[in-house]
């Protein structure tokens, strides 16, 4: 651009790709913490955020010791990417972290993961106090000093509905022996800090009676230290109640991993929080879109042919909400017909067949799309069976079913759940 007193002007299109980006709110936010210390940290809005309603919050802790998370949109953690998947993010910079004077920067440092932590967890409650986020979906993740931060918080409160520790070197910071060469003795901390705070708050131990799912991922080289911490720390927990799962993803070049392991890793951590933030436990991140079939069981497939939002039906004009119309088709997968192990498919739309919102809320269904003297209008029996009987032998007939659910205006991303098959991506555009 060229931007003069009065006028500016575009002048490459580079980037221009960029221009499609739908980027959430950033700001820089301040608290107090309990002890009275100002913290500083930055809020990103969801991108898809409206006022009065609270989203999940993923919780990063990164900023310290002796970093910063920074008002910029190149972000290490990924802040834009959840946010456009309808998350808020809140990036700390507690005690410990740089820009804010040098008393700052030492402030209770040899109580890591205590003084830090309080100031995170005062970050929480005024982020909750704003309204941004839901108190019920919080979840914390962080990598380095930030793995174990995260690991020790889930030890200390209930507050988080799932958790992620990535321990390895995505970048040259994240290394814990560099940690200790150029973090903790500039700071005037003693050499023995880090192997004090693994004696005196060690995650393994305290972990194994926290009930906040936990998700280790381990990014560094085979062989090395964060390899090892990071294996020995599922493998201690592994036995225990905790639900624990553990990723490898090594790189070969820890200043510069190849941008498959930035994705693998980003879609990882994205499928952790939306399986305990949004859909209550399930994993519904691996899914059919529409026009794709998916196998079920009884020797049968499925199909969603058709999803479109719809404003009214003969007699329904609501006011409130629109519908959203999916046609199902269902046929015997090849070969089950002439083998004879097709079974008469049933299912109850009330208990069978959901609708889970962007939120992991269900929405209403609204009844089966039925035709009366040429017009086009919903009978809403939930307590019916809908039965699919199933063909003779050698038959390939597929059967179509029209339902409807009610959701609200805007433009949203759904699951379609029907029972034995796999989920259904639905998008569903704002009203015209």
């Amino acid at each position: 651009w060229r931007i003069d007193v009065d006028d500016s002007r575009r002048i490459t299109e580079f980037n221009a790709f960029a221009l499609n980006w739908k980027l959430g709110e950033q700001k820089v936010i301040q608290w107090q913490s309990l002890d009275g210390l100002s913290v500083e940290g930055l809020l990103i809005y969801p991108a898809n955020y409206e006022e009065g309603r609270a989203f999940p919050l993923l919780v990063n802790p990164n900023g310290g010791p002796a970093r910063r998370v920074r008002h910029v949109l190149d972000q290490p953690n990924a802040f834009q990417l959840f946010a456009a998947h309808g998350y808020a993010v809140l990036a700390v910079n507690p005690r410990g972290s740089h820009g804010y004077g040098e008393s700052f920067a030492r402030a209770k440092r040899t109580d890591l993961a205590g003084g830090d932590l309080v100031d995170v967890m005062a970050g929480i409650d005024h982020v909750t106090g704003l309204g941004v986020a839901d108190p019920q979906r919080l979840a914390v993740y962080g990598e380095g000093y930030g793995a174990l931060l995260s690991s020790w918080a889930i030890t200390q409160t209930q507050r988080f509905r799932a958790a992620i520790a990535i321990y390895g070197e995505l970048d040259s910071e994240d290394s814990l022996s560099i940690y200790q060469r150029s973090v903790f003795q500039p700071t005037g901390l003693n050499g023995n800090a880090w192997a004090t705070f693994e004696s005196e708050r060690p995650p393994s131990g305290a972990l194994s009676t926290s009930r906040t799912p936990l998700l280790i991922i381990s990014t560094a080289r085979p062989g090395g230290e964060s390899a090892s911490r990071a294996r020995e720390l599922y493998r201690s927990l592994n036995s225990s109640e905790q639900t624990v799962e553990y990723l490898e993803l090594p790189t070969a070049d820890s200043r510069r991993p190849d941008p498959r392991t930035y994705s693998e890793l980003f879609y990882r951590e994205l499928r952790w929080f939306d399986k305990y933030l949004k859909f209550d436990g399930q994993d519904l991140f691996d899914f059919h879109l529409v026009g794709e079939w998916a196998a079920g069981l009884r020797g049968w497939e499925m199909q969603v042919a058709r999803a479109e939002p719809r404003a009214a039906y003969s007699g329904l004009l609501p006011e409130s909400h629109r519908y959203l119309e999916v046609t199902l088709t269902f046929r015997p997968l090849t070969g089950a017909g002439s083998a004879g192990d097709v079974d008469t498919l049933e299912l109850m739309p009330a208990t069978a067949i959901k609708l889970i919102g962007p939120s992991g809320t269900t929405q209403p269904f609204a009844g089966i799309v039925t035709e009366i003297f040429g017009r086009e209008t919903l009978a809403h029996d939930s307590a019916s069976v809908i039965r699919v009987a199933a063909p003779g032998a050698g038959a390939r007939v597929a059967l179509s079913l029209r339902l409807a659910f009610k959701i609200p205006w805007q433009a949203a991303e759904y699951r379609l759940l029907v029972s034995e098959f796999g989920p259904v991506r639905i998008w569903a555009r704002a009203r015209d």
